[in-house]
């Protein structure tokens, strides 16, 4: 006998998910995507993702720095494309410097008009700031808001005042909530949450449980990012000014004090970070929570292969068996190969 296991390359939870990847705007993580919807469709599969989310370069991007840079034209393409997937597109607006005056910036308004192009796919923005949310959701009401996580680590002390009576607000204005991954395993608090269909969790949380650093991290990315845009993102220039040296040396320092905070806090990273698969069924079945995000803006394309084999692919199929070329190599190699391929790293 043969399994039927083995040719069902997707893995059945008890209801239907959204999924939403951490893609967009990273050209190894693309890749990884295009080959893997390319796998799915050759074998007859559905495409699970039903957004993807990031930025390439500019001066709205927030949370992690975004490495790659396009022009409009490419950016639109690529927009379209995913849209026609029936994959929408989520821009990680979540610079913390965005604020009602933003709106009403060229730039910005250029992004908002090619994402409300096409409507029903759920194309949207991540953001932090409530007064420029409740511009984009007058001026623009097909497009989907997001309250990032990045809004909670700003404006809370994770894990104490990220309360019900904090987040259940927040469904008013914003369409996706997303929620402190901590907050997973919490029946109570869980069982006050009024409307558990716009909560999204992130099922893979790197940074520490309740990290306390969050907002200053979020600061110095922030500025990284006004730095590099102020250079035209030219590698060449902004890796020799001397306000970034100072302010990557200054990610660094907090980087390595996070490895420390992880290394004491291993076990409750464990516990309470990473969501399983059964426990991802737990909250389907339970709350109705419905929303899972795979992070990963600043992984290795490998690691991003890895996750989805962790939640999206049946284990014991052959996807085990499937390589896309390029990603079977870890490190450095695998870097360069694709570098090659693409814009301006």
């Amino acid at each position: 006998m043969v399994s039927e296991q083995k040719t069902q390359l997707l893995y059945q939870y008890d209801k239907p998910i959204y999924w939403n990847l951490s893609v967009f705007g990273n050209e190894y993580l693309m890749f990884v995507l295009d080959n893997v919807c390319r796998i799915l469709k050759e074998n007859g599969q559905p495409i699970p993702f039903s957004t993807i989310h990031g930025s390439y370069s500019c001066k709205y991007n927030g949370g992690r720095a975004a490495s790659f840079k396009d022009s409009r034209k490419n950016i639109e393409y690529k927009i379209n494309k995913y849209n026609k997937e029936g994959i929408g597109v989520k821009m990680t607006f979540s610079n913390m410097n965005i604020n009602t005056s933003t709106f009403e910036e060229e730039e910005m308004r250029w992004y908002l008009d090619v994402l409300n192009q096409n409507k029903g796919v759920h194309n949207g923005i991540i953001c932090v700031d409530d007064g420029f949310a409740e511009l984009v959701k007058k001026n623009y009401p097909d497009l989907d808001l997001v309250a990032s996580h990045v809004k909670t680590e700003l404006e809370t002390k994770m894990g104490e005042t990220d309360t019900v009576e904090y987040y259940n607000p927040k469904f008013d204005l914003y369409d996706i909530v997303v929620i402190n991954t901590y907050r997973a395993f919490d029946d109570d608090f869980l069982s006050k949450i009024t409307h558990p269909e716009k909560v999204e969790f992130i099922v893979n949380r790197s940074c520490t449980t309740n990290c306390q650093m969050a907002a200053y991290h979020h600061e110095l990315i922030d500025k990284i990012q006004e730095i590099k845009v102020a250079n035209g993102n030219d590698l060449n220039k902004f890796r020799n000014d001397l306000d970034f040296i100072r302010t990557r040396k200054k990610v660094d320092d907090l980087l390595d004090k996070c490895k420390e905070i992880k290394m004491m806090n291993i076990k409750d990273k464990l516990c309470k970070q990473i969501i399983n698969r059964e426990e991802i069924n737990y909250l389907l079945n339970t709350y109705g929570i419905n929303h899972f995000k795979i992070e990963g803006r600043d992984l290795a394309a490998y690691e991003m292969y890895v996750n989805l084999g962790r939640y999206i692919f049946n284990n014991l199929s052959i996807f085990d068996l499937i390589r896309i070329p390029g990603i079977d190599e870890r490190g450095e190699v695998v870097q360069e190969k694709l570098k090659n391929n693409f814009i301006d790293y």
